[in-house]
């Protein structure tokens, strides 16, 4: 009866492993769709290339199938003691860390085919953005992807939104687009400060925003605005060296997984934004060279050491709008610290943040562009749990037996 449930077992395995070794999902690919460019006015003529993105072809998982051997001799050998047993669930226990699927796809552009939709300013939270693109009546704003978590409330009619933005000659109404954030407007309590979450679907890692991740990479295009004067709408002179964008993955608007962003204007870097991140409870800045075009953004997650990396890329080709890509990364975030541990890419905070200007009149941020999203994560592969859970079991099951 022991050796036929020992059999029952391995085949259990043998089942879960193969299945999943032969018949994973196929995993989508990325290309780098160069659509938009940053600016500041919306008469300037832009040009546009699109890349179709295309699905990957399912592949044997070779991890899966050393966890398949490994769990029918687990379960087959007849010398199951307690000290192989043990032995047995913790090389189950690493193998599934090292047995892991990866998935690719894209938050992408923010034309009409990715579910926003003019006229502007058409606040992302305030339609059904980023899905079907349809309207919703006030009483059920911030229930799509995006919600406004604090701001001014108002829908469309000030200048502080986050919003699709065309930036080609045609105006701000005209595709292509990018997505403007802009805070001019102050929020409910007299500030410049704007928080809005943005709920990660599967549509955009490639996997359920409830599977926990064991790393993930971030790649989009941004052009840092400045911060001005909303009453006379002139560049604030004053560095202080505070954040003025800031954008955050995982954990909770309250308490954020990995941030980063870019400063108020810093008179020393040609009035250029800096660069910060938050390395755990401390924000770190440091001189960008910005382009003043899209520069493209790489964030690396690693959900096991609860640390991140941040390469940025300037653009190559000044002629274009457009990110092109030519130029070497600069790695200008190396292991810095979460500051809080996630397990979950499922949320994105988009924030403005009061520029407190020359002490007496406080600055808000003028028009920055975000776009191209992308991303790339990497999961525990199922079966490997599978076999861990089996291999646990039976394990169990040979230890009972031996009292008995």
């Amino acid at each position: 009866m022991k050796g036929l449930i020992r059999q029952f077992l391995a085949a259990a395995a043998f089942l879960g492993l193969g299945a999943a070794a032969l018949a994973r999902p196929a995993a989508l690919t990325t290309g780098n769709a160069d659509l938009d460019a940053i600016l500041i006015r919306d008469d300037e003529p832009q040009a546009t290339q699109i890349e179709m993105q295309t699905a990957a072809q399912p592949v044997p998982e070779p991890t899966s199938v050393a966890l398949l051997l490994l769990g029918a001799f687990a379960a087959l050998t007849r010398r199951w003691n307690r000290a192989k047993g043990v032995a047995a669930i913790a090389a189950c226990t690493g193998a599934m860390l090292l047995a892991s699927n990866s998935a690719q796809a894209k938050l992408g552009g923010f034309e009409a085919v990715d579910g926003y939709s003019p006229p502007f300013s058409h606040d992302v939270w305030m339609y059904d953005a980023g899905q079907t693109g349809a309207p919703f009546t006030p009483p059920f704003y911030n229930t799509g992807r995006w919600a406004e978590l604090f701001g001014s409330g108002n829908a469309g009619g000030d200048s502080q939104y986050i919003s699709e933005h065309g930036y080609g000659g045609g105006g701000a109404n005209v595709a292509p687009f990018a997505l403007a954030v802009r805070c001019l407007s102050p929020s409910t309590d007299g500030s410049y400060n704007q928080q809005v979450r943005y709920s990660v679907g599967a549509d955009d890692t490639g996997v359920s925003p409830s599977t926990p991740i064991i790393s993930a990479q971030i790649d989009f295009d941004i052009c840092p605005g400045a911060t001005v004067i909303p009453s006379t709408g002139m560049i604030d002179n004053t560095f202080n060296n505070v954040p003025a964008f800031s954008l955050s993955f995982g954990g909770t608007n309250a308490a954020p997984g990995a941030t980063i962003g870019f400063t108020d204007n810093d008179p020393s870097n040609g009035y250029k934004a800096e660069f910060f991140h938050n390395n755990g409870g401390t924000t770190v800045t440091q001189l960008m060279p910005w382009s003043g075009h899209f520069d493209h953004v790489t964030v690396m997650l690693n959900n096991i050491t609860n640390t991140f990396d941040v390469s940025v890329t300037r653009d190559f080709n000044l002629i274009t709008m457009d990110y092109d890509p030519g130029n070497l990364p600069s790695v200008v975030v190396l292991g810095a610290s979460m500051t809080n541990p996630f397990s979950l890419l499922d949320n994105m905070y988009f924030r403005t943040h009061t520029d407190p200007g020359n002490g007496i009149t406080a600055a808000g941020l003028e028009k920055s562009f975000l776009d191209n999203f992308g991303f790339q994560v990497v999961v525990p592969e199922p079966s490997s749990m599978l076999t861990m859970l089996v291999l646990s079991s039976a394990a169990l099951l040979s230890r009972q037996r031996r009292r008995i």
